[in-house]
């Protein structure tokens, strides 16, 4: 389980949102998972809005097989990252979000689904302007 850091107030969330988001695809860009990382960035808002945010998550953990090296596993805990770090959750681990997920109240998911659409949002620009297509 991994502890969060929460980041200093000075910054508005928007501005933290996009740090993040810039600092999860700057990680992966120049590697093996650029491309297939950009392609499920582009494809997580519409999972979110048409599954929910707990099966979009469970699906990059499915999809990555348990496996961290992959593609799918570092977008589904970049997205716990965020989720810790904006104060939805208390862990910042996929696993620990995952539980979290399942046991928070309907307020929490709500905020949580609120939370990982904005942050797509740049996730999705910065994949564009700094990773290989992902075929869409």
């Amino acid at each position: 389980m991994m502890a969060c850091e929460q980041q200093t107030q000075g910054a508005l969330m928007e501005q933290r949102r996009a740090a993040h988001a810039l600092r999860s695809v700057n990680e992966v860009q120049n590697t093996a998972l650029a491309q297939e990382y950009a392609r499920l960035a582009k494809r997580l808002p519409a999972m979110v809005l048409m599954n929910g945010v707990g099966q979009a998550l469970a699906f990059l953990l499915g999809k990555s097989e348990g496996k961290e090296d992959t593609a799918a596993w570092r977008l589904c805990a970049d997205v716990a990252e965020w989720l810790c770090s904006a104060g939805v959750y208390t862990v910042g681990d996929p696993a620990g979000v995952m539980r979290e997920l399942t046991s928070g109240s309907r307020i929490q998911y709500q905020h949580a689904t609120e939370e990982v659409l904005a942050l797509s949002t740049w996730l999705v620009r910065f994949a564009d302007a700094f990773l290989p297509s992902g075929g869409g």
